[in-house]
């Protein structure tokens, strides 16, 4: 899976943290900004797949209030 990829790459820099958002009809954090490998996958592989449209515009706007606190 390219989310896994993306959280081994990411987090295995120094003090780099990632955090796991789901963004069907609704953006939702699943996860706080966080080093924990094992809480980002586990996130990732929780996420159902949807048939709903993505709302990426949403999904960078929660990401960026989280990121900014």
């Amino acid at each position: 899976c390219r989310a896994i990829d993306v959280v081994d790459r990411s987090t295995s820099r120094g003090d780099a943290r990632a955090m796991v958002v789901s963004f069907a009809a609704e953006a939702v954090s699943l996860t706080g900004l966080t080093r924990d490998r094992g809480l980002l996958k586990g996130a990732i592989e929780a996420i159902d797949p949807s048939d709903q449209p993505g709302d990426l515009d949403g999904a960078l706007r929660l990401v960026e209030t989280i990121a900014t606190r």
